[in-house]
C-alpha cells in the first residue's frame, strides 16, 4: 500500500483519535510542560546547526539540576523532542517543541528554561513554556493523515527516559538539591563569564 491509498483509508474522525491518544498517552506518562525552542534566525538556520544548539540547551539543563559528571551524563531531565521546520502558514522554519517532565517547582522550573535558552544559545528568541500537555500531538501533527507517527519530526535519539537512577529518583521525590539551587542562584543572578561569551560567537561560527 502506497501513502496516497493509506491517506485515503484513514478518515479524518480516525487521524484526530490518532492525535488524542498519542496526547493522552504523553499526559499519562506524567510530562506537565510544553517547551517551544525558536530562533532569530529560524528561517535561514540549517538543522545541523539548531540540532547543535538544542544539544547545548538540553546538557546545559542536565547540568543544571544534576551537574557535570564526567564521561556520560546518565542522569538528565525526562523529554520527548520534537523539530518542525515550517510555521503555521507552511513557510520553512525550524524551531522545537519539548515534552518535559518538571523537577521541583515548576515556576522555577519555567524560569529556568527560559535563563538558560537566553544564556547559552546564539540568536534564541524568547523560550515559550506552557503547563500543559495539548500539544502532545506534535509527533503526527504532519504526518498522521497516512500513519507514520512522527517519523519526520520525532526526534527520539534527542529525548530521554529515565532508568531508576538515583539522583533522579530523588529530584522527584525531594525536589531540587541545595547544589542544584546554588548553581540556579548563579544562572539567574551571576553574569556571563568570558568562557560563555566565546561559546556563543562559536555557535554562530559553526559550519
Amino acid at each position: 500500500m502506497n501513502i496516497l491509498q493509506h491517506k485515503q483509508e484513514i478518515s479524518y474522525i480516525k487521524s484526530l483519535e490518532f492525535m488524542e491518544g498519542f496526547k493522552t498517552a504523553y499526559e499519562q506518562q506524567g510530562y506537565d510542560v510544553l517547551l517551544t525552542l525558536t530562533f532569530v534566525d529560524g528561517r535561514s538556520i540549517t538543522k545541523e546547526l539548531a540540532d547543535h544548539k538544542l544539544d547545548i540547551f538540553l546538557r546545559q539543563l542536565d547540568r543544571l539540576y544534576f551537574g557535570k559528571i564526567k564521561g556520560k551524563q546518565k542522569t538528565k531531565i525526562e523529554r520527548e523532542v520534537f523539530r518542525e521546520t515550517k510555521d503555521d502558514q507552511g513557510r520553512r522554519f525550524i524551531h522545537f517543541h519539548i515534552l518535559l517532565k518538571s523537577i521541583g517547582n515548576k515556576e522555577l522550573f519555567r524560569h529556568n528554561l527560559q535563563a538558560l535558552f537566553k544564556r547559552h544559545i546564539a540568536k534564541a528568541q524568547e523560550a515559550d513554556v506552557q503547563f500543559y500537555t495539548q500539544a502532545g500531538h506534535y509527533g503526527i501533527k504532519k504526518d498522521f493523515r497516512h500513519g507514520d507517527v512522527g517519523i519526520n519530526n520525532w526526534l527520539q535519539d534527542k529525548g530521554h527516559t529515565d532508568k531508576n537512577t538515583k539522583h533522579y529518583t530523588q529530584a522527584v521525590l525531594e525536589g531540587e538539591s541545595e547544589a542544584a539551587l546554588k548553581r540556579i542562584y548563579r544562572l539567574h543572578f551571576e553574569r556571563p563569564d568570558t568562557n560563555k561569551i566565546k561559546a556563543l560567537a562559536r555557535q554562530s561560527a559553526f559550519k
